[in-house]
């Protein structure tokens, strides 16, 4: 997600971030998981699926859609 270079440098939360999303290209996993509650958009428990490439967008501020406008609401 960060050059090589830059990582060393980047904030906790950040290197979590990249870390993360490393990990799950290296397994080919491009989708990830996320429980939301009922008091998230009050129609119950469910489960919410993120596009890894959404994610990498948002970090690189490459383009905003609906839906990653709707995970940074969350």
């Amino acid at each position: 997600m960060s050059p090589p270079e830059i990582v060393p440098l980047l904030p906790t939360q950040m290197r979590r971030l990249h870390d993360l999303y490393m990990k799950a290209m290296r397994d080919c996993n491009f989708m990830q998981g996320a429980k939301i509650g009922d008091e998230d958009f009050f129609r119950g428990e469910a489960i919410i699926w993120i596009d890894w490439e959404e994610v990498y967008q948002l970090y690189h501020q490459d383009s905003l859609d609906i839906s990653i406008v709707t995970l940074w609401l969350l």
